[in-house]
């Protein structure tokens, strides 16, 4: 039953996203989140020069930073969506916490800019997460989540003209 609520939490919030409401992302963060949640982001970028061997960045981030930076991010983009899955539920002996699995699917519309030209691009990424929730009789929220994320970023067709200069394509590729 907690399995299937967890399931429903993680789909109410792909909805909220779906509705293109940063007030209300941040909203249903803040009620998803205890107020001591972690967040540890390791993030791949993943090009077409570093296939083999991504740049990578990891950042760890407490509630508030996390709902800062999601909003952040969200308020450069002109569309996106989050495609969340519940891979696994363990609930502890005590019943008050749950080890949890989940995968998501992410894509946003936005710019960038090369070489001091703005380019639309289609940004997309694959993110493993594993964490630590705390349940609370029928609340439950996660207390702390590790997401690995892989990254990608290409022009969006009726952009794709703009990487005819050598130099945005240098800046671009790299």
């Amino acid at each position: 039953m907690l399995e299937r609520k967890a399931a429903t939490l993680l789909a109410e919030f792909s909805q909220t996203v779906a509705g293109k409401d940063r007030a209300k992302i941040s909203e249903a963060l803040q009620r998803n989140l205890t107020d001591n949640a972690t967040v540890h982001l390791t993030g791949r970028f993943i090009s077409l020069l570093h296939i083999e061997n991504p740049k990578i960045v990891e950042q760890e981030m407490d509630k508030a930073a996390f709902i800062a930076f999601i909003d952040n991010i969200l308020f450069t983009m002109t569309d996106y969506a989050y495609e969340p899955e519940l891979i696994t539920f363990e609930l502890s002996d005590d019943r008050k916490k749950a080890s949890a699995r989940f995968t998501s699917r992410e894509w946003a519309d936005g710019a960038n800019h090369y070489a001091g030209v703005s380019v639309g691009m289609r940004f997309s990424s694959h993110s493993d997460c594993t964490g630590q929730v705390a349940i609370d009789g029928d609340a439950m929220r996660l207390e702390r989540v590790n997401c690995k994320l892989d990254f990608s970023a290409v022009p969006r067709p009726e952009e794709a003209h703009k990487l005819g200069n050598s130099e945005v394509l240098q800046q671009w590729l790299h």
